[in-house]
């Protein structure tokens, strides 16, 4: 190329890049009708160049999504502005075998001379594999989570005749222990506490004089 730089070698330069461009990009009409469809693009939704071109986007959107869409895409067109320029959003698409595909694009409105909008760019990405092992994370901490709290539910007995009435139980967790207005006898309020207190029902439990407390975990 050289030094060259003259208005076609840029536009083949700009052809260029887009066609090869890994992701798919995508360019509507003002009614949403294809005008450019990349490589890109026929790797990620499976249609060819030919058979998008020229039809609605409808071609990639799952159908229950398209009211939805289009109700978007004419306030768009119609006041030249968007919410999705700047910041990626993830949407399911539809590829030519039908199976399901999570995409994830941003947009440029594409202007006229007069500043009209007269169509739209979008840039995006398959990011299917990355939602669905995002999704299996999501389910693996949740399956820890509940076994960890399965595992930490904690199981609290009180042998009263065991009991010197010392207090220090109903002092460290009074939302767990009591004592009895006339000997001082602990009373258990709470046989199944919350995990916020373990540590304090813990604690009275190892510091009962008379190790009336009796503190186990089930799973």
């Amino acid at each position: 190329m050289g030094d060259v730089r003259t208005t076609e070698s840029v536009a083949w330069l700009a052809q260029s890049a887009v066609w090869e461009a890994p992701e798919a990009i995508v360019v509507t009409d003002p009614e949403g009708i294809i005008r450019l469809w990349n490589r890109g693009a026929e790797r990620v939704f499976g249609h060819s160049e030919a058979e998008a071109v020229g039809q609605s986007l409808d071609l990639i959107i799952p159908e229950k999504l398209r009211e939805r869409h289009w109700e978007g895409y004419r306030k768009t067109m119609a006041t030249g502005q968007t919410r999705y320029g700047d910041t990626p959003l993830n949407v399911p698409a539809t590829h030519r075998d039908g199976h399901r595909l999570s995409i994830e694009f941003s947009v440029a409105l594409l202007r006229d001379d007069a500043g009209r909008t007269v169509g739209i760019s979008a840039i995006m990405r398959d990011v299917s594999d990355r939602r669905k092992a995002e999704q299996e994370l999501r389910t693996r901490l949740a399956e820890v989570e509940q076994r960890l709290a399965r595992e930490s539910q904690m199981q609290v007995t009180v042998d009263e005749d065991k009991c010197c009435g010392a207090g220090q139980c109903a002092l460290l967790a009074p939302t767990v222990f009591d004592q009895r207005d006339d000997d001082g006898t602990v009373v258990l309020l709470n046989a199944a506490p919350d995990r916020s207190e373990h540590t304090a029902v813990q604690q009275a439990a190892d510091r009962c004089p008379s190790a009336a407390i009796r503190v186990s975990r089930s799973a």
